[in-house]
């Protein structure tokens, strides 16, 4: 059974992650990190309200959890602009989350889709197939 971290699970494409995880490995355990108003009683999840920019909740993740697997969606995201303290705060969780990682961690992908939505209207429902 895998433990898997899923950062930006409340983003577009993580919670297409998450979907995906839960009907096609449904004995896995999925942690998810977002900003959760309200506690979350799911089977095989476990929820974490906090900021990957602090080094400390990040060490939490890995402490409280056998965690194997890294599905990595976190960004901070500013729109298209020269904003460096985005691209530094990137970076930052990043670093953070790979200097927390433990031993048992096996796997990690790296996932980024901030830069590639324009200014207007995107739609996060189109259904995507996943392989099997």
């Amino acid at each position: 059974m895998r433990k898997i971290l899923v950062t930006g699970s409340e983003g577009a494409v993580g919670k297409f992650i998450v979907k995906k995880i839960k009907e096609n490995f449904p004995q896995d355990t999925i942690i998810r990190v977002g900003n959760f108003t309200k506690d979350y009683a799911q089977e095989n999840s476990r929820y974490y309200s906090g900021n990957l920019l602090d080094m400390d909740f990040c060490e939490k993740l890995f402490s409280e959890n056998a965690i194997t697997h890294l599905i990595h969606c976190a960004a901070k995201w500013n729109g298209h602009n020269q904003d460096s303290s985005i691209f530094y705060n990137n970076v930052l969780i990043v670093n953070n989350i790979l200097f927390s990682a433990k031993p048992k961690l096996k796997k990690i992908v790296f996932i980024s889709s901030s830069g590639v939505y324009g200014d207007g209207d995107f739609n996060e429902s189109i259904n995507i197939p996943f392989p099997k």
